[in-house]
Order: structure tokens, then sequence, then C-alpha cells
């Protein structure tokens, strides 16, 4: 009975032996997987940081992106308006040569009006 008894006692050490080990080993696949968790929230954070900072970058871009195309609108219209401008300019220029034209035609019809004028004055103070 007592060699049963020796028996039963050291196959139950074995056990709580293997358990222990058991433990041990269970407690290190803990802290790894601990260390694998932290790591991996780290690499969440940093790439959510990132993706964070490229939508910003974006968002910027595509704003600048439309300031650019508001200026180049803008401007367009201005150049526009400036031609329209200058063709107004050139039309007005066209028409004030024309009316120089008339005048100076009407300017010289009008000196040779007053020639002959003067001349048949002279003719009439001839005479008399």
């Amino acid at each position: 009975a007592l060699f049963s008894r020796e028996a039963e006692l050291a196959k139950v050490s074995r056990e709580l032996v293997a358990l222990r080990s058991d433990l041990v080993s269970a407690r290190s696949d803990l802290t790894g997987a601990k260390s694998d968790l932290t790591k991996a929230q780290a690499k969440a954070a940093s790439s959510a940081r990132a993706a964070k900072h490229a939508s910003t970058a974006r968002e910027r871009a595509e704003a600048r992106a439309v300031e650019r195309t508001e200026e180049v609108e803008a401007a367009r219209k201005r150049a526009s308006h400036n031609e329209a401008e200058a063709k107004g300019a050139r039309a007005r220029a066209h028409a004030a040569e024309a009316e120089a034209a008339s005048a100076r035609k009407e300017a010289n019809v009008a000196r040779k009006g007053a020639e002959a004028a003067r001349k048949e004055a002279v003719a009439l103070g001839e005479r008399a």
C-alpha cells in the first residue's frame, strides 16, 4: 500500500511539474501576444496618422486647384473684357479718322469756295 502511495505521489509530482512547465510556456505566449498587440496598435495608429496627413494634403491640393482654376477664369474674363475695350477703342479711332477726313474735305471745299469768292471780289473790284 505504501508503494502504491509513493507511486501515486510521484505521478502527481510529475503532473505538477508538467503543469508548471505549461504555465510558464503559457505566460511566455501571453507576453509575446501582448507585445505583438502593442506593436500592431502602434502600426495602426501610425497608419491612421499617415492616412489623415495624406487626406489633408489631398484636400489642400484640391483647394489650391480650385483657386487656380478660379484665378485663370478671372484672368480669362479680364482678357476678354480688355479685348472688347480694345476693339471699341479701335472702332472709335476709325470713326475719329473718318470724321477727320470728312472735316478735311469740308475744309478743302470751304477753302476753294473762299478762294473763288475772293477771285470774284477781285474781278468785281477791277470792274468797278
